[in-house]
């Protein structure tokens, strides 16, 4: 539980000594502290791999005017981590039963002229990225076992998608590396949602699910799935036991949003060329 230890600083009190131990007191020192691994650098955002005491924890930081809160609105979406929105999305989660990341510590403040400067502090999970996992755990050629896990993994993958959508809620950022994934010894999987900057509940809920669907659909690109994994996938997401024409109109739109993103985003381009390249070859094969 967080604890206001100033007007702009909460600390999870079972961490108060061990994080004034370090230094990190006043929102001005978490806002400084470098003593970690930077391992994510994008605008004016950082998130820093923090070791203390022999814990792993992540440190994001981020300052945010006025004109980056109305750009995003005209992009159609909303800033990401404005004040202390991820946090409160982490609590929402929890309410619903969802797992996620503990937080250890956050903090906002205002200044004159709109401008937002917020920090937030997580444990690290004992998991791995789900991008990660399929590629160690499911590189081809597969054994039987492998192959059922992997059926499993995505049945149960698709499930988790479909409860946070029917709950009208929309992660905006679900690529295969914003999911966290451990498996016990019955093959079940255990599932947490990273970097919940942009959750919302939307108003528009089709055009967020698509949004979603597409950022899954393009970095599945990037692991070892096939084209009947994905389609699995998607039946167990639409609770249909075959494609429906209501689904094909829903695919294709998918389909274009995900190449759009791809065009988008750098980190994506290698999927965007596997997935075109897929989709030419299945079309040689229709011939």
């Amino acid at each position: 539980m967080l604890i206001y230890l100033s007007d702009d600083v909460a600390i999870d009190k079972g961490y108060v000594e061990k994080l004034h131990k370090a230094g990190l007191v006043s929102f001005d020192d978490f806002m400084n502290f470098t003593r970690g691994k930077l391992v994510k650098r994008r605008g004016r955002k950082e998130v820093w791999q923090v070791e203390i005491d022999g814990n792993l924890f992540f440190l994001k930081k981020r300052l945010s005017s006025l004109w980056d809160f109305l750009s995003a609105l005209m992009r159609g979406g909303m800033l990401g981590f404005y004040g202390l929105k991820e946090l409160h999305n982490i609590a929402l989660l929890n309410r619903l039963g969802f797992e996620t990341v503990k937080p250890v510590a956050a903090g906002s403040r205002w200044h004159t002229g709109f401008v937002n400067e917020a920090f937030l502090m997580t444990e690290a999970v004992d998991a791995v990225t789900l991008d990660a996992f399929l590629r160690d755990e499911f590189a081809p050629p597969l054994t039987k076992e492998q192959i059922e896990r992997k059926r499993n993994l995505l049945r149960q993958l698709a499930k988790f998608i479909s409860r946070l959508h029917s709950l009208g809620l929309y992660h905006q950022d679900l690529f295969l590396y914003h999911l966290a994934v451990q498996e016990n010894e019955h093959n079940e999987y255990r599932f947490i949602l990273l970097d919940l900057d942009r959750l919302t509940k939307a108003l528009y809920r089709r055009r967020a699910m698509i949004k979603d669907l597409a950022k899954l659909l393009l970095s599945s690109y990037d692991v070892p799935l096939s084209a009947t994994d994905r389609w699995r996938f998607y039946l167990e997401y639409a609770k249909h036991s075959k494609i429906k024409p209501m689904d094909v109109a829903l695919i294709r739109r998918i389909w274009d949003k995900a190449v759009w993103v791809g065009r988008k985003n750098q980190q994506m381009r290698n999927a965007l060329k596997r997935m075109q390249e897929e989709l030419i070859k299945s079309q040689r094969c229709a011939k």
